[in-house]
C-alpha cells in the first residue's frame, strides 16, 4: 500500500517464508522484485551461530549495510523480536532525522505461555530488545487491542507511544471481487442458489481447533426452512481429526474446497452471506469485516475491535452446537440491520490504504 501511495520502498526480510503458501520454511539469501515491484532483500543469518539458536534469536548480516544504502526517511519495523535490532538501534543514533514505527503481533492468547517463554524470551530477551529503540520510535502499534497491552505490560513500552494500528482488508482486492462479480462465480460453481444463506469460514484446521466440527454439526441440524449452506477452505489436519471432519461433510449442504491461495479468501467472502470464525483470531477476521460482511466470531477478551457498531456477533461457547445454532438463526432474522452495518462501514474501517497512511504519521 505505500508503494501505491506513491513512496520508494524496500523490504528487507530474513529468508524465513511460508513455502508454498503453506508452511514455514528457509530460503536462500537473494534479491528479487516481488509481484507489486517492491525490491525485496532478503539477507542471511550470522554464520558464526548454529542454526538452530540464530534462527530463534534472529541475527542477521549486512541489515547495516542494507540501509545505509537505502537511506530511508521511515523505517516501519514488523516486529522488534530479533537481536539484530541494535543494529537499527546503532543506525538510528547516527541518523537522527528517520522516523521509525513498530509494530508488533503477539498476544496474551498466543505468546508467553510457558515459563521459558513468558521470563526468559519476553520478559528479558524481548524486553531488552524494545528497550534499545524506544528513544527512536515515534509509535509503537498492537495489530489487536491485546497486543497494545502486551506492549506495555510485558515490554514496559511507554503508552504515550503505543497505540492500536488494525490490519485490515486490501482494497483494491475488496474491488476486484465485486467488479468480477465472484458473489456469482462462487456460487454457481458449488451449485448455491441466491436464496440460500451461504456461510462461508476458512484456515488451518486441527484437532486442537476442532471447533470447526461443531460448526458442521450445527449447520446439519439447522431446520432447512433457512437453507442454510456451508463452504470452507483450508487445511486439514491428517488422522482422526480429518476422518470427523469428511463424516460431517457431505459435500451437498456442506462443501469443503480445500486450500486456497490467499488473495482468493476474497472471492470466497464476496460469496458469502455471512463469514464465521470460531478459532482464535486471524487476519481473516478484519479482512472479512473490511469486506462489508456480517460475521459471527468466537468471543475473546481483548478481541472484540471487529464489532464496530452492529456488524457481528459473538459466540460465547464455541462448544454449545445449540448456541452456535441460536446465532445462525438470529443472524439470519435480523440480517438486513446486520448487513446495513457492515456493508457501510467495514471498509472505512478496516482499508489498509488507510492504515498505510495513519501507520507512518504520528498523531
Amino acid at each position: 500500500m505505500h508503494k501505491k501511495l506513491g513512496y520508494d520502498v524496500l523490504i528487507v526480510a530474513s529468508t524465513e517464508t511460508y513455502i508454498d503458501n503453506m508452511n514455514l520454511g528457509y530460503i536462500e539469501s537473494r534479491n528479487y522484485v516481488n509481484e507489486d515491484g517492491i525490491p525485496v532483500h532478503r539477507i542471511p543469518y550470522s554464520k558464526y551461530i548454529p542454526a538452530r539458536i540464530v534462527h530463534k534469536l534472529r541475527i542477521y548480516e549486512g541489515l547495516y549495510k542494507e540501509l545505509g544504502t537505502f537511506s530511508p526517511d521511515v523505517i516501519f519495523m514488523h516486529d522488534f523480536q530479533f537481536l539484530s535490532i541494535r543494529t537499527v538501534g546503532k543506525y538510528m543514533k547516527k541518523n537522527t532525522s528517520v522516523k521509525l514505527f513498530v509494530d508488533g503481533h503477539a498476544d496474551f492468547k498466543n505468546s508467553a505461555r510457558s515459563f521459558i517463554s513468558k521470563w526468559v524470551l519476553h520478559s528479558i530477551i524481548y524486553k531488552y530488545c524494545v528497550n534499545l529503540i524506544i528513544p527512536y520510535t515515534e509509535q509503537f502499534y498492537g495489530t489487536l487491542p491485546s497486543r497494545v497491552r502486551f506492549f506495555v505490560d510485558f515490554y514496559g513500552t511507554p503508552k504515550s507511544k503505543t497505540s492500536f494500528l488494525p490490519m485490515g482488508a486490501d482494497d483494491y482486492l475488496v474491488e476486484k471481487a465485486k467488479k468480477s462479480g465472484q458473489r456469482e462465480v462462487i456460487r454457481d460453481k458449488y451449485g448455491i442458489k441466491e436464496d440460500e444463506f451461504l456461510i462461508v469460514t476458512g484456515g488451518k484446521f486441527n484437532k486442537k481447533k476442532s471447533e470447526v466440527l461443531n460448526l458442521l454439526k450445527a449447520v446439519r441440524e439447522l431446520d432447512r426452512k433457512y437453507k442454510v449452506r456451508l463452504l470452507i477452505f483450508g487445511s486439514l489436519e491428517e488422522g482422526d481429526f480429518r476422518h470427523a471432519f469428511y463424516t460431517l461433510c457431505d459435500n451437498d449442504i456442506i462443501q469443503y474446497v480445500g486450500w486456497i491461495k490467499g488473495d482468493q479468501s476474497y472471492d470466497y467472502f464476496e460469496a458469502s452471506d455471512i463469514v464465521v470464525f470460531l478459532g482464535l483470531h486471524s487476519v481473516l477476521w478484519e479482512q472479512a469485516v473490511g469486506q462489508g460482511k456480517p460475521c459471527i466470531f468466537n468471543y475473546m477478551e481483548g478481541f472484540t475491535h471487529v464489532d464496530i457498531g452492529g456488524n457481528c456477533l459473538f459466540i460465547d461457547n464455541k462448544d454449545d452446537v445449540q448456541e452456535l445454532k441460536n446465532k445462525i438463526i438470529e443472524s439470519i432474522m435480523n440480517y438486513d440491520s446486520i448487513y446495513e452495518s457492515s456493508s457501510s462501514k467495514g471498509m472505512s474501517y478496516f482499508s489498509y490504504l488507510d492504515i498505510a497512511k495513519r501507520a507512518i504519521i504520528k498523531e
